[in-house]
């Protein structure tokens, strides 16, 4: 008798569902792994150490994104940000810096423990705010999404001398898995981005139940008339020409402002 698709199916999900228990179990001594090498900057290669953790962190992310830990995917994000911080500047590490990659690592220790007790996550999710607060001081957090080398750079020299920290990406899905997992304060969108476009990114974030929901939206785009659902549009809409590096200042100026 050729078997249903009903067994296959519940085949498939137990199947997934050992795969994602496997690597819960797993995660605790990668967590050891990686706080092993943490502990570590001040007697080995720092640029060794640290090529080594940012590896382990990404695997992590990636892993945790296949089987629907969007938890574990997103304090993944928070802790390579933090990493990126030191920008090939190894000097700058210090006990600060240390100390906040410890705190992301026990974060993903909490995470495990609670996913496989079925425990509340709002607690965590909260001590994450917390530690982005610790990590922004005063400054404000960016999210720029664009495929254009030239727009990229003219939006970094922009910001150089703001308060702010401002990620980058160049691809509308990529953006779109951070945006549904990582507190922003503003975003930065090009009109037109790979795979998924500015104009979808920003529906899909304000349709969206996520952190980033009612987050200040900065599109960019070279045709001002674009046409958005009441309540979806974004905040500004700035042409790119020669006055973009002025309007983008007053534009981020205002959202300090209103922080």
């Amino acid at each position: 008798m050729p078997i249903s698709d009903d067994i296959k199916l519940g085949h498939a999900e137990r199947l997934l569902a050992q795969l994602r228990e496997s690597y819960l179990q797993d995660l605790p001594n990668h967590c050891g792994e990686i706080e092993n090498l943490v502990l570590s900057f001040d007697r080995k290669d720092p640029e060794t150490v640290f090529d080594e953790i940012f590896r382990h962190v990404h695997s992590i992310k990636g892993s945790a994104g296949t089987h629907g830990l969007h938890l574990i995917s997103g304090i993944c994000h928070h802790f390579e940000d933090h990493l990126k911080t030191l920008d090939g500047r190894f000097e700058k590490i210090d006990g600060r810096f240390i100390n906040v990659c410890l705190a992301y690592i026990d974060c993903i220790r909490t995470a495990v423990s609670l996913f496989e007790k079925g425990g509340e996550t709002l607690p965590l999710e909260n001590e994450l705010e917390q530690l982005r607060k610790r990590f922004l001081k005063n400054n404000l957090a960016g999210l720029l999404v664009s495929s254009s080398n030239y727009i990229t750079m003219l939006c970094q020299q922009t910001m150089g001398d703001l308060p702010v920290k401002l990620t980058t990406v160049d691809d509308g899905f990529a953006a779109l898995e951070r945006l549904l997992q990582q507190k922003y304060d503003f975003i930065i969108t090009d009109k037109e981005l790979k795979q998924l476009n500015g104009v979808a990114l920003t529906l899909a974030v304000r349709a969206s139940d996520s952190v980033n929901r009612d987050t200040n939206i900065i599109m960019l785009t070279s045709k001002m008339s674009i046409d958005f659902p009441a309540g979806l549009a974004p905040d500004e809409i700035l042409p790119k020409n020669t006055g973009l590096s002025h309007a983008l200042v007053d534009a981020v100026g205002k959202i300090f402002n209103g922080k």
